[in-house]
């Protein structure tokens, strides 16, 4: 019995110690080291992410929301109004990593050659480890309405699984059509219907 004491006791310290941390993580601090992680990635990528405004909020469930959010692939820009990122606690611990849940409302697409996309709202689940992106619950609607989820294996930088499915006007549908427009995007999309695309499964830069 003394050891299981022991060993309750200790638990319970251990769960006030990282709920203490918790509760008092300097968030935006680790909300901007964790965007310039970010951006350095994507940029490495060949994806150049920009924004004019960033701000914390939230203790139990942290929360970023950046304003004018410009996402910059070369074929493809995105621009949101209003974005934010709500830290999944419980979710980052099962996953073995970070999870968050993102949304925005109001923004733009564009596709070259200049073919734009309204976009209304969107929302979805990102988690993140040293192995995996899975991205999960996707809703976006507008002009471009995505639904599904995927996974991503980092390591190898195959797409893993993938229910991703992508709906946009006749112009953009006859721009994915054309692989001289289109270039490395047909790497990772295939047709499904008219109007509509799916993002691969075991797809690779060079698949």
């Amino acid at each position: 019995m003394k050891y299981i004491r022991h060993i309750v006791t200790a638990l319970i310290f251990c769960f006030f110690l990282a709920l203490g941390l918790w509760l008092f993580a300097p968030w935006e601090t680790i909300g901007r080291y964790a965007m310039d992680k970010i951006r350095l990635g994507a940029a490495q990528n060949g994806m150049f992410i920009s924004y004019a405004d960033f701000g914390e909020s939230g203790t139990i469930f942290p929360t970023y929301a950046v304003r004018s959010l410009d996402i910059d692939q070369g074929m493809a820009k995105f621009t949101l109004a209003e974005a934010s990122v709500k830290v999944l606690p419980i979710s980052s611990l099962l996953f073995g990593g970070m999870s968050c849940h993102i949304s925005f409302v109001g923004g733009e697409g564009v596709m070259i050659p200049d073919s734009k996309l309204k976009l209304e709202a969107g929302n979805l689940k990102l988690s993140v480890s040293g192995s995996t992106i899975a991205v999960a619950n996707t809703n976006v609607t507008g002009e471009l309405e995505a639904t599904g989820k995927l996974s991503i294996n980092r390591k190898q930088g195959r797409v893993t699984t993938s229910t991703l499915t992508l709906r946009v006007p006749q112009t953009i549908d006859n721009l994915l059509k054309n692989p001289v427009l289109s270039g490395k995007l047909h790497e990772y999309f295939e047709p499904v219907s008219n109007g509509e695309w799916r993002v691969k499964q075991n797809a690779t830069p060079n698949s």
